[in-house]
């Protein structure tokens, strides 16, 4: 099986950022670092385990699946060829994938 390209929704480009911030608030930047470290090998893994993640059970879509890194689940899309990276979030998901047209496997 040949590798799924990893793809990032725009939603899912902020998140790193605002982790890291909320962490060196918190006067722990060090703990934001290593969990953006841990998100995102988790999110490399995708590329040779695309079903790694659990299905979202709110919508019971086989393609729609989550990781869970707590205090944040990441949401992605699982494709054919590709998973897409729709952010993470503290127990939600990404605005794209609440959506109805979304959930049942047609394109934001």
């Amino acid at each position: 099986m040949a590798k799924a390209a990893i793809r990032f929704a725009e939603s899912a480009l902020s998140d790193p950022e605002s982790i890291r911030a909320w962490y060196a608030e918190q006067g722990v930047p060090d703990v934001g670092e290593r969990l953006i470290g841990e998100i995102f090998t988790s999110i490399e893994a995708l590329a040779n385990h695309p079903d790694m993640g659990r299905i979202v059970p709110e919508f019971e879509q086989p393609f729609l699946r989550e990781l869970i890194r707590p205090p944040f689940r990441l949401v992605y899309r699982r494709d054919p060829k590709h998973v897409r990276s729709c952010g993470s979030g503290a127990a939600s998901a990404c605005s794209t994938c609440r959506t109805k047209a979304h959930a049942n496997g047609q394109s934001p």
